[in-house]
């Protein structure tokens, strides 16, 4: 039998098909970008807290085989010198092979303290279970564990200066919490001993566990059977859409006209039966009311990292690297387009991002965003972070009007939304014509991505060129699509 590692063993407790497709057929495992994004940033972050315990010797990178790194771990535990990155340790137990690595042992009186890294900001429930193995297999194989602990991100600590890596990573001692926990890994394992030797993966129906507490990179293939074309999915959250599915209702059409849904879900269903567009004149004509020329259409993007780049910024701080910004001086007026776009070379983005939005966007007239909680939020940061610019600021966010309103209160609702309000779905459904299908970078997630990319030096001068074309022209349609979802709107008002 092949060694059950800490990741499939985790994965067997979200669900034993993952488990038995890991081992059996694993060419069927597709990560999303998110997915592979957060295992990198956990990568990184761990790697960069074995500064917290210098001196130590990176297994991972001394040794090449699995067989050569658990006999270097060994050697250097029956030492007990200095602290071991990535310890590879293998046991077995109930006649089940076990492997797995330690991001951090350290050697301390008697015997040794684990750390394990997450990237997060908080020690999460399925934390425990994870570093928990990590015990469990270390004490089978004779060493005396003293503790316990989870290294996370402090998202309180703000940079001054060089980072200060005790005051970065916050050092969480885990070891009653694993003991209250009460594991059965004897009766786990033996009931993988039993799902691995199985002819067929489990027959387990798709569920919530699908994503919680991980995206299981087995969905595509577990879900290739789920209706794609008016999925209940797509219409409604997960949870009401797992209520319906389990039901045997796995489409709109499948699900009866007198179902009884309630409040805003209900008004959405009504639309899509009907196949009619909801208009209420009363609520647009509010938001039309606070419009006062010139109009200043803006959108920010933002990147964040674990690793505070800059003074005076947070782990995952959202800061802002580039805005859109389409000004029109009257009602179906034509516009004049500015822009921003930081250079990661010339170090913090946020000072040039913000003095050149000053300029641009004047003193008066409305500022139209797209869920005003964001950018609102970007401003204040600015100002707290920046004084010299926290009255410029404000004055922007006193100005500023939320397009996002009338969609999320159902003012206007077109089937086509497929039960959303953000701009991603309300743009095709009412102005057609406007699409991001073929853009370079077509996603707010993306574009977060291909900066931090920037700043961490990951593309060439050609590719950095050619993903500031992309990021301009991303961030431009941001823009562009609410000036034509306005002018949509006082056309519509004045049919």
């Amino acid at each position: 039998m092949k060694s059950i590692s800490k990741s499939q063993y985790n994965r067997s407790l979200q669900c034993k098909k993952a488990f038995y497709l890991y081992r059996h057929r694993k060419d069927l495992l597709e990560y999303t970008s998110t997915q592979q994004k957060v295992m990198q940033q956990g990568t990184s972050f761990g790697i960069y807290m074995q500064q917290l315990f210098p001196g130590g010797v990176d297994v991972s990178q001394a040794a090449q085989s699995f067989g050569q790194k658990i006999s270097l771990t060994k050697a250097l535990i029956s030492e007990g010198k200095q602290p071991i990155y990535e310890a590879t340790l293998s046991a077995n137990s109930f006649g089940v092979p076990l492997l797995c690595m330690v991001d951090i042992l350290v050697p301390g009186e008697g015997g040794w303290h684990l750390y394990e890294v997450k990237s997060a900001t908080s020690v999460k429930p399925e934390y425990i279970t994870d570093a928990g193995f990590q015990q469990f297999v270390a004490q089978q194989m004779g060493v005396h564990v003293l503790s316990v602990n989870i290294i996370h991100v402090n998202n309180q600590y703000v940079r001054n200066g060089a980072i200060e890596i005790d005051k970065l990573g916050e050092i969480a001692e885990i070891t009653q919490r694993i003991k209250d926990a009460a594991i059965d890994f004897e009766s786990d394992l033996k009931e993988l001993k039993v799902v691995d030797v199985l002819n067929t993966a489990p027959d387990i129906r798709i569920g919530a566990h699908c994503d919680t507490p991980y995206g299981c990179g087995f969905k595509n293939h577990c879900w290739k059977n789920v209706t794609k074309e008016d999925s209940v999915f797509e219409f409604f959250s997960t949870a009401k859409a797992f209520e319906l599915y389990n039901q045997g209702m796995q489409t709109m059409p499948s699900i009866p006209e007198q179902y009884p849904f309630s409040g805003k879900i209900q008004t959405r269903f009504q639309a899509y039966i009907k196949k009619e567009l909801l208009f209420n004149s009363h609520g647009v004509q509010a938001f039309i009311d606070e419009l006062t020329y010139p109009l200043y259409y803006l959108d920010f993007e933002t990147f964040m990292s674990a690793i505070p780049p800059y003074n005076t910024s947070r782990p995952y701080q959202q800061l802002c690297f580039q805005y859109s910004l389409h000004i029109q001086s009257e009602a179906n007026g034509n516009c004049i387009h500015k822009a921003f776009l930081a250079n990661p070379d010339e170090g913090d983005s946020r000072i040039p991002f913000i003095t050149q939005l000053i300029n641009d966007i004047g003193s008066k007239g409305s500022v139209i965003v797209y869920n005003i909680a964001f950018e609102r939020k970007r401003l204040e940061e600015i100002g707290e972070n920046f004084p010299e610019y926290a009255e410029a600021c404000a004055s922007i966010n006193s100005r500023m009007i939320d397009l996002y309103i009338p969609f999320r209160d159902l003012d206007i609702y077109h089937p086509s939304m497929k039960g959303s309000a953000s701009i991603k779905s309300v743009l095709p459904a009412l102005v057609p014509a406007l699409s991001y299908a073929d853009l370079e970078v077509s996603q707010g997630g993306q574009a977060m991505d291909i900066y931090g990319n920037m700043v961490n030096h990951a593309y060439s001068s050609e590719e950095v060129k050619k993903l500031r074309k992309g990021l301009l022209e991303y961030c431009k349609l941001d823009t562009w699509a609410m000036v034509k979802l306005v002018e949509w709107l006082l056309k519509k008002r004045s049919a």
